[in-house]
C-alpha cells in the first residue's frame, strides 16, 4: 500500500511539473511573439 502511494505522489508531482513547465512555454512563446510584433510595428 504504502509503494502504491509513493507511485501515485510521484506520479501527481510529475504531472504538476509538467503542466507548470508547460505553461511557462506557452507564456515564453506569448512574449516572444508579443516583442517580435512589437519590433515589426
Amino acid at each position: 500500500m504504502t509503494e502504491f502511494y509513493n507511485i501515485g505522489t510521484w506520479l501527481s508531482k510529475k504531472m504538476v511539473y509538467h503542466k507548470v513547465s508547460l505553461h511557462c512555454r506557452v507564456k515564453n512563446k506569448q512574449i516572444l511573439k508579443r516583442e517580435i510584433w512589437d519590433c515589426d510595428l
